[in-house]
This record gives structure tokens, sequence and C-alpha cells, in this order.
């Protein structure tokens, strides 16, 4: 019985992923990276855990985003992303009656809130991420996070978002949240992330220190897979990185960037620089042409890398068509179950791309570095 159901489950979750085209779009350039900094990107993107599973050499776990109402079923394979793919609601224990609060303790009425926590405050979580609050006079809530919208509720001194309730304490113009899950406290001003008492990010209270003349601006960069990353560093410190087209922020203090709690070195490169992550020492070249100065593990080519994610959900013979006008060659076809897998080769960028097919449509596309046949 336990086989059957195994089976089933493996079908079902095959026929989804089968059925959508693509991954989500606040989403899609998650497939591929490892499965650790994919929960942190999901969870700093409004999404909770909700369940997961096993299946021979693969997970698949569900994640719920109330602020878009959205569940999302990611699988993961050899550590890394796979796939991701919108499925229906029901699969993250939603009724769709609107209310889906009710695991945070709020049963969806609001309440007016006191004037002094009425407005649009500033703040920044524990880990850099920094967070825009708007709390409107029937008691709405609306939080920005690091880019990613959430909603939620004021009620009873208290504020839900994503299912999670904080408890509101009012402090000089502003007022600390603090975290009914965890005790996380995060302090929010009506000035524009201009002053706080939150120290847990590693941030210095805020405050970013003035960046050197060759570091100052925007510049352009490719993460080893293949993700291309537009990032500008401003006078004051302010940092914002637009990661396959989605923003986050941090701050550069004495030589570092700190970008959603994660901390990179900077080296002086030509009229760029390269990042060193402090994490994992991966290195990625930073240029002040658009993406014409190289990319992650290949900074020492002459020509950019090419980005051809936006060919997910192309047909299989539309997709090698044009991968191929753009310089790539198919070097290597496997079959594994219902999937087809196809390497790609770009000699003049040195990219060794797979391609991954279902139902003859590309269902993702992410940089594997290198392979036998990559040469």
């Amino acid at each position: 019985m336990k086989r059957i159901l195994t089976a089933v489950f493996f079908a079902a979750v095959m026929t989804v992923a089968a059925l959508a085209q693509y991954a989500p779009n606040d989403v899609s350039d998650l497939i591929g990276v490892r499965a650790s900094s994919g929960e942190n990107s999901l969870r700093n993107r409004g999404y909770s855990y909700v369940k997961g599973n096993k299946n021979n050499n693969r997970s698949y776990t569900y994640w719920w985003n109330g602020g878009r109402s959205a569940c999302i079923l990611v699988t993961t394979y050899d550590g890394r992303y796979e796939s991701i793919v919108g499925t229906n609601s029901s699969e993250c224990g939603q009724n769709n009656n609107g209310g889906g609060w009710n695991n945070g303790g709020w049963n969806g009425s609001k309440q007016r809130p006191p004037s002094w926590a009425r407005g649009t405050f500033y703040g920044t979580a524990p880990n850099g991420t920094q967070i825009q609050l708007t709390i409107s006079n029937d008691g709405s809530v609306s939080a920005n996070i690091g880019g990613s919208m959430s909603y939620g509720g004021y009620n009873n001194g208290y504020l839900y978002i994503n299912g999670n309730s904080s408890r509101l304490e009012r402090d000089g113009s502003g007022f600390q949240t603090v975290s009914n899950t965890d005790g996380e406290r995060i302090y929010y001003s009506k000035n524009s992330w201009g002053s706080g008492g939150n120290n847990g990010g590693g941030w210095g209270g805020n405050q970013g220190s003035r960046p050197p003349s060759w570091a100052n601006g925007t510049f352009y960069g490719t993460a080893p897979n293949g993700t291309q990353i537009q990032l500008s560093i401003t006078d004051n410190g302010s940092v914002t990185a637009t990661i396959g087209g989605s923003p986050n922020y941090g701050t550069y203090s004495n030589g570092n960037l700190i970008i959603n709690g994660q901390t990179s070195r900077l080296e002086r490169s030509g009229d760029g620089f390269v990042t060193v992550s402090n994490a994992n020492g991966e290195r990625i070249y930073y240029s002040r042409s658009t993406w014409g100065g190289g990319g992650g593990g290949n900074s020492g080519n002459n020509e950019p890398q090419i980005n051809i994610n936006d060919l997910i959900g192309f047909r299989s013979a539309a997709g090698d068509r044009e991968a191929r006008n753009r310089g790539f060659k198919i070097v290597d076809t496997t079959v594994d179950g219902n999937r087809m897998l196809k390497t790609m080769w770009r000699e003049r960028s040195k990219q060794c791309l797979q391609v991954t097919v279902v139902d003859d449509q590309y269902l993702h596309i992410y940089d594997i570095q290198s392979h036998r046949k990559c040469k």
C-alpha cells in the first residue's frame, strides 16, 4: 500500500510539473540554486514552509505566500532547486475562503490602530533585509520586505502578516514588533531607514560607510548559475541588488557588501570589482558596462555570458533553435524517466548549461559549470 501511495504522489507531482510552463515570476530565478539559499530567499519573499516529502533521490516541498495567495511546489535534486511550479492552494492547507490567517491567531478581522501606529514606517530585520511597513487607518497592513510585498492586518495590539503575529510596543516616534514565534524584535521609525535600534543583522545600526569612488555607481555582473545582477552602490553606502529581476537591499560597510544577511568582500578589478562571498568563496565580477565584463565563474572570459532563462516554457524545437541562434550547441542528450536533459555549450563565453525538457517544453535551465563534453 505504501508503494502505491508513493507512486500516486510521484505521478501527481510530475503531472503538475508537466502542466506548468514555467516557475512563477517572483521565484523563477531560484531554479538551480542551492536548497539552503533557496529556502532563505523564499522566506525573504514572503513564503512559509508548509510540508514536504521525499521520493527516491528527490524531495518535494510546498510553500505558501499569504500576500499573494500562492502555493508553490519546489522539487530539489542533488542539493539544488530543480523546478518550482504553482499548484492548488489546497496543497498548502488553504480552503480559499478568504481566511488563511487563523494559524497565526487572526480571524481576518481588522481594528483601527492607535495614531502612533498609523502611517509608513521603516525597519531592518536582523538578517539585514529592509522593510517598509504601512498601517492604514482601517487596520490594513502592507509590508515591502526586501522588495517582496506581503499583506495582513492590525488587531488588538498585534500585527498579522503571512500567518505570523507580532506584538507592537510603542518606542519614541515609532514602535517595535516582537515576534510571538521567536521573540525577534524589529524597530520601526518614520525616518526612511535613517534611524533605528536594530543591530542584529550586522548593519551597524543600519549605517553604511562611504564607499571608495571605484565602488560607487551601478555595476553589472552574472552569477555562476547564469543569473544577471544589477548592483547599485550610493554615496551613503546604501546598496540595491536587482537579482534576476527581483530587488534586494543592503549596505556597504568597510570593504564589505551586506545583502539579506549575506556578506561579501569587495576587491577592485579593472573598471569594476569582484565580490567574494564569506560563506562559500564564490566570486562574481562586476563591470560598469552592461553585463559586458564577464560573469560568475568565468571572470577571465573576454565575452559576456548569455542568459537564456527566457526560453523556459518554449517548445523543445523552438528553444533549441533560439539557443543555437545565441551561440549554443547541444553536446549531450540523456533521458531520465519522462524528462530529457540537454547539455549545451557556448565556446565564446565558456558556458555549460543543462536544460530539462518535460512534455516537449523547456521546464528549467541552470548552469552546471562543467561537463565532459563542454569543451
